[in-house]
């Protein structure tokens, strides 16, 4: 899964782990069930915009084959 992402946005894997793993559950004041609410909810929702634009990017900027050259 966190290679998925890698050829449009090759940072967001990480980012996606360590921030909801490490800054969100570190966070005092925040109960187990309210982590894992933060961190689960916003992972899907991430991923899906990532790979909407990478849908748009492939329609609007289609790869261009120089192999007929």
């Amino acid at each position: 899964m966190a290679a998925a992402p890698a050829d449009i946005a090759p940072d967001f894997a990480t980012s996606l782990f360590e921030f909801p793993f490490g800054d969100i559950c570190s966070r005092p004041g925040l109960d187990l069930r309210a982590r894992e609410i933060a961190t689960h909810a916003g992972f899907p929702a991430a991923l899906n915009g990532l790979f909407a634009a990478k849908a748009v990017f492939a329609r609007r900027f289609p790869p261009k084959d120089f192999s007929a050259g």
